[in-house]
């Protein structure tokens, strides 16, 4: 069975929301965000732990932003959409709605420090989060990258354009897959080598044979 535990590699909280469903472009997703306990446990990991503890309507919530803010960024990036992704329209819908919610993250203290605030609920940690992926896909478009693994995609974020891959895990996958595809190569070669090679000694036995049969003569 998959591991359903969180990763946090993709260089941004928002782009890590978007791998908490696992191979969404691949034929068999898997859901990591699946109930209130895993939620609270993400939203606390990432920084954004809300004051008043998720609940199941919450998830659904995080669910519904998270496969909107994909859709809108597929759109912009030019990437390919998920099969069941909501229809842009949908999506612009879900995310404008998140624009009335609580999301300013910073406070400055009468020490003059800054302080992040706690965001109140869910819905005002998910308007953070459509804020980072806003000013990301608006300002440094050029740093978002897909896996190359085609059923992972996952986004991630690399200024250096060195990635491939958005993490170990994916890679080593890649590797095997080349090796196991050079390796069939290699014995299909070699079985072809091989009947080559019979048939190559096949037709020098028949040539030999052919030249030991005594000649007839046609007189009398």
């Amino acid at each position: 069975m998959a591991s359903l535990e969180f990763t946090y590699n993709t260089g941004a909280a928002w782009t890590d929301l978007l791998g908490t469903r696992w191979h969404a472009y691949g034929r068999r997703p898997l859901e990591r965000l699946a109930d209130a306990g895993g939620l609270a446990q993400w939203l606390r990991e990432v920084g954004l732990e809300p004051q008043n503890v998720p609940d199941e309507s919450d998830v659904a919530l995080a669910q519904e932003v998270r496969e909107s803010i994909r859709t809108v960024m597929a759109s912009t990036l030019g990437r390919k959409q998920a099969e069941d992704a909501p229809a842009a329209d949908v999506a612009a819908r879900t995310l404008q709605q998140l624009q009335t919610a609580e999301w300013a993250p910073v406070m400055v203290d009468a020490a003059g420090d800054l302080r992040i605030r706690r965001p109140a609920n869910t819905r005002a940690a998910m308007a953070r989060l459509l804020n980072d992926a806003v000013t990301d896909l608006a300002h440094h478009p050029g740093d978002l990258h897909s896996c190359a693994d085609d059923d992972c995609a996952k986004v991630y974020l690399d200024a250096s354009n060195v990635r491939r891959y958005c993490g170990p895990t994916c890679a080593t996958r890649a590797r095997v897959r080349t090796h196991r595809a050079r390796s069939r190569q290699g014995n299909l070669a070699a079985k072809e080598d091989s009947a080559d090679a019979s048939a190559f000694a096949r037709g020098i036995a028949a040539t030999r044979v052919q030249a030991a049969r005594p000649v007839t003569s046609g007189g009398h």
